[in-house]
């Protein structure tokens, strides 16, 4: 990443009270996400997700959650990202899902081993993210990859969150060039298909979660353009 570009353009941004407010709510934003990946459906979990959801002008969830019993959406999760054998399982990450396709009729997924994965795995190093250390569901975090997709929403984050805790001007600006760069490189070239693979099986609270952080994605590139 552009680290030295980053440190030597310091004289065109200055932090402001209404951009760190900003990073601070997309860092909320790409924490409840992710958080609803990492988690088995509780009614915190769905409760926070509806809430951003409802913030980010959707009101789908509301109702996706209310004709699923909390059994009935426990088992979904399950399926969705534990069982490969499940016709709803999909394989949440960027190594699997770039570049996957339709071929005589179903969805067929990369391999889970990518340079895209390793370049993931420098760019945490670089900003001092350890995935690894993310809390959640003993299942989820103990498959979790440095390019799943939980992991890419809370580096956001977690970058957001740094950009509106920064000092001066310079470290606002690199940590801004380091989310420009991430959501060019990484999660916006294949976020859309992820919402996408879901959906193909069914329309359900787990598809609508990826489809909204599709959608949120799309609007903080705006965000971390300016």
């Amino acid at each position: 990443m552009a680290v030295q570009e980053a440190q030597n353009s310091t004289n065109t941004f200055t932090p402001s009270e209404a951009g760190r407010n900003s990073a601070l709510a997309a860092a909320v934003v790409y924490e409840t996400l992710a958080e609803a990946l990492l988690n088995v459906p509780d009614e915190r979990v769905c409760a926070d997700v509806i809430h951003v959801a409802n913030l980010l002008g959707v009101s789908s969830f509301e109702s996706s959650r209310a004709t699923a019993s909390n059994a009935e959406l426990e088992q979904r999760y399950y399926d969705r990202f534990f069982t490969p054998t499940s016709p709803y399982y999909v394989p949440l990450c960027e190594s699997c899902v770039r570049g996957s396709g339709i071929e005589d009729g179903a969805r067929r997924y990369k391999p889970t081993v990518s340079a895209a994965a390793d370049h993931v795995a420098a760019c945490y190093r670089t900003a001092g993210f350890e995935f690894s250390s993310l809390a959640g569901y003993s299942l989820a975090v103990q498959t979790l990859r440095a390019d799943s997709l939980a992991s890419e929403l809370a580096f956001l984050g977690f970058l957001a969150h740094s950009e509106a805790l920064a000092s001066t001007a310079g470290e606002a600006l690199h940590i801004r060039r380091l989310q420009v760069e991430f959501l060019r490189d990484h999660l916006s070239r294949w976020i859309a298909v992820a919402a996408k693979a879901l959906a193909e099986t069914e329309d359900d609270f787990y598809a609508q979660i990826v489809a909204l952080a599709s959608a949120w994605v799309e609007l903080d590139k705006a965000r971390v353009a300016d």
